[in-house]
């Protein structure tokens, strides 16, 4: 049996912790959503998430650097605005003629926030990039400067 903690970024406090045969943290998150663990603020830096069911999961404020999402379903309640793995993870997958190169440069660029995001793409990206988002979650609005 392997005791798997998810802990909060900042003040390591455990948000949820899950024992089984086999754990990880993909296991461990994913049955934390299946039970409603809101995971705000969760640390999962360098996590590998590879093919996790996050639907309906709230991760706002996750830190996710490093974090493997290939193939995880990504149909969260609550995204994490400010995850650069998770935007690009996300606008990759529209498979759009815009989709590399921006999903590349939010994911290298993560010294940038939104409005340096804003200023640096052309009108048709960012419109693009809102598209997707915003159709999403209505949270990408307000970085948009949708009011």
């Amino acid at each position: 049996m392997a005791t798997v903690q998810i802990r909060r970024r900042g003040n390591g406090k455990i948000i949820f912790e899950h024992t089984c045969e086999g754990n990880s943290v993909k296991v461990t998150l994913e049955h934390g959503v299946e039970t409603g663990i809101y995971f705000a603020d969760a640390d999962l830096d360098g996590a590998r998430l590879d093919g996790a069911s996050l639907d309906g999961a709230r991760l706002v404020g996750a830190r996710l650097v490093g974090a493997s999402l290939v193939g995880a379903r990504l149909d969260v309640r609550v995204p994490p605005t400010g995850s650069h793995d998770f935007i690009a993870e996300i606008l990759l997958r529209e498979n759009h003629k815009y989709s590399r190169e921006v999903a590349g440069i939010v994911l290298i660029s993560r010294d940038w926030c939104w409005a340096d995001f804003l200023n640096y793409f052309s009108k048709s990206k960012i419109a693009w990039a809102k598209q997707v988002l915003c159709s999403k979650w209505s949270v990408f609005e307000k970085k948009f400067g949708v009011k």
